[in-house]
């Protein structure tokens, strides 16, 4: 992952309270690791995320496919946040 992009997830303070264990002063992005990992090594073509409130798990996704070099996420959250 490219750490400008790990830099600009981490400084948004929306994605960094979501309960999945990031920590911006660490570089840590908790769980999103495991779910970039696993688009990175099982490889899809097309991952459906339902219900992500902001995003996170979505996105941590499409960058493990982005550097897969292929690959899809589609997000349907039918609860969307609009604050």
């Amino acid at each position: 992952m490219d750490n400008g992009i790990l830099a600009q997830i981490l400084r948004n303070p929306d994605l960094c309270s979501m309960g999945h264990g990031q920590d911006a002063d660490t570089g840590n992005l908790g769980m999103g690791w495991l779910y970039y990992a696993l688009a990175r090594m099982y490889q899809p073509r097309h991952v459906v995320c339902i219900g992500s409130w902001r995003g996170f798990v979505p996105l941590m996704f499409a960058q493990g496919m982005h550097d897969n070099g292929h690959g899809r996420v589609t997000f349907i959250d039918p609860g969307m946040v609009d604050d």
